[in-house]
């Protein structure tokens, strides 16, 4: 195998990928630089935000005003629309103040993909990475499809309701004074954009958790598997610089863990706490509506789903990462020489502690956490029903 020719394509096509996010950040801040950095906030960043917080001013007034109209799927999907406003919002804030750390992220990895590497690393390295850049853009085209596939059934079962004009969710009256057609049109256009804008955010920000969920997926099995195969004895008779090699590496993954740590720390907390209000208000509309609506069970579920992923994610990240001390474990290093066992021991201390995300840094989010939190509230409900 070339490693070098194999080297330079896997390279262009995570450039490839991560141009994408870079546009896709540089867009949602109205910023135009291409590279793996970000400039001070600006004005022009809030752009977007000021049009989504109009329109959610908007949506909280309807939400007031529809409580007592006689079609109850009216305040249901008005409900709907500012629970979207407030997780767009949550998402939109996290990129403004955390884009440099996004774009370090993404300049990080170009670096570890992009470097050479000496043969060993290299036959582990660029197969498992291959396979992960083809499963990254495969994913991202099939969360793609179905998100969208989604809404639009959405659409078509609001449509069939009386009441419903979509994308008249709510009323601006104040354009009123400019007349009835330049009310409509404006509306229209008006609610037809925050639409676009608020789906199309969310989806962003969901490629976005899945693409470093699967690449910090692979750089730490990479890790792993370096340390299992190239870790003897006898390697340091051919590449003496091996261990130097693995824990530049291990520092650097740690270093991209952190930054990624620094962003969810808000994010995850500002998350769990709008979909968790969401989840109270819907369950709160359920009882609400005279009969059953499935769209707030929709709802619900997207909610639900939204901490779902964010606590898969955590997890992705503690297993992993607690196996990189598993794997130093398991090497004959009692049996090297002595400068390297001191420096994997070292590298076992760094491994044993296990990298992961956390809400404000209270509560650790994993999958652990959502299903301890789950079974406590199931136990909770029978002991009160007994």
């Amino acid at each position: 195998m070339d490693f070098k020719n194999e080297q330079k394509n896997l390279s262009g096509k995570y450039k490839m990928l991560a141009k994408f996010f870079v546009n896709a950040l540089n867009f949602w801040t109205f910023d135009c630089d291409q590279s793996f950095s970000a400039d001070k906030i600006r004005g022009r960043n809030f752009i977007f935000l000021a049009i989504m917080l109009v329109s959610f001013g908007f949506s909280i007034r309807s939400v007031i005003e529809s409580y007592y109209r006689s079609i109850r799927i009216i305040w249901t999907i008005n409900f709907a629309w500012c629970c979207v406003h407030s997780m767009a919002i949550t998402k939109l804030l996290a990129i403004i103040f955390y884009k440099r750390e996004f774009m370090e992220l993404l300049g990080g990895f170009q670096d570890i993909i992009s470097k050479q590497q000496n043969i060993h690393i290299a036959a582990i390295q660029i197969p498992n990475m291959k396979k992960t850049i083809s499963r990254i853009i495969l994913s991202l085209i099939i969360y793609g499809i179905i998100f969208c596939l989604s809404e639009l059934f959405f659409l078509i079962y609001v449509q069939n309701y009386p009441g419903i004009n979509f994308p008249l969710i709510y009323e601006i009256r104040e354009l009123l004074a400019f007349g009835e057609t330049f009310f409509f049109f404006f509306n229209m256009i008006f609610q037809s954009i925050c639409f676009l804008i608020l789906l199309l955010h969310v989806l962003v920000n969901e490629f976005l958790l899945l693409f470093f969920g699967f690449i910090f997926h692979a750089e730490i099995k990479i890790l792993t598997q370096i340390i299992e195969k190239c870790l003897h004895k006898d390697i340091f008779q051919i590449e003496p610089n091996i261990l130097k090699i693995i824990i530049e590496k291990h520092l650097q993954i740690i270093n991209l863990l952190k930054t990624l740590d620094k962003i969810f720390h808000k994010l995850s907390l500002a998350n769990l706490l709008t979909n968790f209000l969401g989840l109270i208000m819907i369950f709160c509309g359920i009882l609400f509506q005279e009969g059953f609506e499935s769209s707030l069970y929709m709802i619900a579920f997207i909610l639900i789903f939204q901490c779902f992923a964010l606590s898969l994610f955590g997890e992705i990240l503690v297993v992993n990462t607690g196996n990189i001390g598993d794997s130093l474990y398991l090497t004959e290093w009692y049996v090297m020489p002595l400068r390297e066992q001191t420096s994997i021991l070292f590298m076992m201390r760094l491994g044993q502690k296990s990298y992961g995300i956390k809400a404000g840094g209270l509560v650790a989010i994993s999958f652990k956490t959502f299903v301890d939190v789950s079974i406590k509230n199931f136990v909770k409900k029978i002991k009160e029903c007994y």
